[in-house]
């Protein structure tokens, strides 16, 4: 029996930028207990007599921390290039540190280290690395803290990337974060190759991408900007500058990414005009940071003009630079509205039919298992030889802020998915008959809008 799930984002809930503006974006513990409650449950009706959990990648959430703004030290640059002892391991470190330590985050971690405790059968928990966590592989110190944290092993040894499900020997199912079909994500792009390799080369997992300088330098940084040039007591005494700031600390959340202008200019008991008086100055230190860094500039230039427009038209206004002379607000709106009708990420789906384990092994891997885009999903991939062949897509563990259809409401939710495969002799069934698939699968996937408060959780134990 084997279980996914990913993108569970553990990250230092105390943002260090405002103690009085606590923001805590980790989902409870309570969460996973109940998750592992199930497993629980299915492993014994389905009489599985072991247990695979695999953690598909962005489980720490290592580029959303205060203490990348200390100094010019930044994530964002090739593995090869950390090196033990130096200060960015140290950083990393501190990192992981600062995630076992928050109280979410931390009774989650321990949920993991005990998962045997909760069985009767053995149970293996498989950690992959995604792209916000992608760092934790730079030095066997950072490797070795990881896996201590999650409870898998005093192992410094390289963390992979991808997991193979092959309960009687013959591959079912290949997992992996997902990343490698988002070029913004990774290094590099297989738009155009007819199949994506099982195995990519260490070196280009091990390349920063502009994901990591936008989640860092973008996502996170605006929060950082809006306390450098609003003190602590203006916020405190200032309700609008309040709800904006948790605007701003909660933005990234926003599903889909493109409506994420309108949720700062829709901020409660504000007016757009009113919103973007105070963005303004905090966009524009922005976009001159932007275009300055050759990290960014750089990887802009990977994309061709003819592949992305927008891509171009970014690259020519950082040249320009006319917010100089300010910045208006229609023209924020129009940028908004555009951005709204595109696609935040490519089709993961169509990327998942193009990979190379599906025509191999004689055709034994049934499903392809990815996460990464937040969005869950189950597709049928193709039916050869009378065999389904699926992708399914693991969504998030995280709070989202979902938005009404017109993009001028928000909401907020608890996003849950988990994937359960059964190989032969799991699953049994009275009307199997000769000729049935020799594996299955449950898919679950919900939302939640039930927030637990302190005593509650304090007396929720193994649910």
């Amino acid at each position: 029996m084997l279980a996914v799930i990913s993108d569970l984002h553990l990250v230092h809930a105390n943002n260090g930028v405002n103690s009085t503006l606590f923001s805590n974006k980790n989902l409870e513990h309570i969460t996973y207990q109940r998750f592992v409650t199930r497993l629980v449950r299915e492993a014994e009706v389905n009489q599985a007599n072991h247990l695979d959990l695999v953690l598909a990648g962005d489980i720490f959430e290592m580029f959303k921390s205060p203490v990348w703004y200390q100094d010019e030290i930044r994530p964002y640059v090739h593995l090869s290039q950390i090196k033990p002892g130096v200060i960015l391991e140290q950083r990393i470190l501190e990192i992981l540190d600062s995630i076992a330590e928050e109280e979410h985050a931390g009774a989650t971690l321990d949920i993991f280290r005990n998962l045997q405790n909760y069985f009767n059968i053995p149970v293996k928990l498989h950690y992959l690395i995604g792209n916000h966590d992608r760092i934790v592989n730079a030095t066997p110190a950072t490797r070795r803290k990881a896996r201590l944290l999650l409870g898998i092993g005093d192992d410094d040894s390289y963390i992979p990337h991808t997991h193979t499900f092959s309960p009687d020997g013959s591959p079912i199912a290949l997992i992996r974060h997902g990343h490698e079909y988002d070029s913004a994500n990774f290094s590099k792009k297989f738009n155009h190759n007819e199949h994506i390799p099982n195995s990519i080369a260490e070196e280009i997992y091990d390349a920063p991408s502009l994901g990591d300088f936008l989640a860092l330098e973008f996502g996170n940084k605006l929060l950082y900007f809006f306390t450098q040039t609003y003190d602590r007591q203006e916020i405190e005494n200032n309700k609008n500058l309040q709800n904006l700031y948790t605007r701003l600390a909660n933005f990234d959340d926003v599903r889909p990414l493109t409506a994420t202008m309108h949720y700062l200019l829709t901020t409660p008991n504000m007016t757009p005009r009113q919103v973007w008086r105070y963005l303004e100055p905090i966009m524009i230190e922005t976009f001159e940071m932007m275009a300055k860094n050759r990290f960014f500039l750089q990887e802009l230039g990977r994309y061709n003009p003819t592949e992305s427009s927008l891509a171009g038209t970014i690259l020519t206004l950082l040249k320009l630079r006319p917010w100089r002379s300010g910045i208006p607000l229609w023209v924020i709106q129009r940028i908004s509205r555009l951005i709204s009708q595109r696609a935040h990420l490519p089709e993961s789906g169509n990327f998942a039919g193009r990979e190379a384990a599906l025509y191999q092994n004689g055709g034994s891997i049934k499903c392809v298992i990815t996460g990464h885009t937040h969005t869950p999903e189950v597709s049928l991939i193709n039916t050869r030889d009378g065999v389904e062949r699926y992708h399914i897509n693991t969504g998030t563990w995280r709070n989202v802020i979902p938005t009404s259809r017109d993009h001028e409401y928000f909401g907020s939710i608890k996003a849950l998915a988990y994937a359960v495969l059964y190989g032969p002799g799991e699953n049994p069934s009275k009307s199997s008959r000769p000729g049935e698939p020799d594996w299955s699968f449950d898919y679950w996937s919900g939302f939640s809008q039930k927030f637990y408060p302190k005593e509650v959780e304090s007396k929720s134990c193994c649910l």
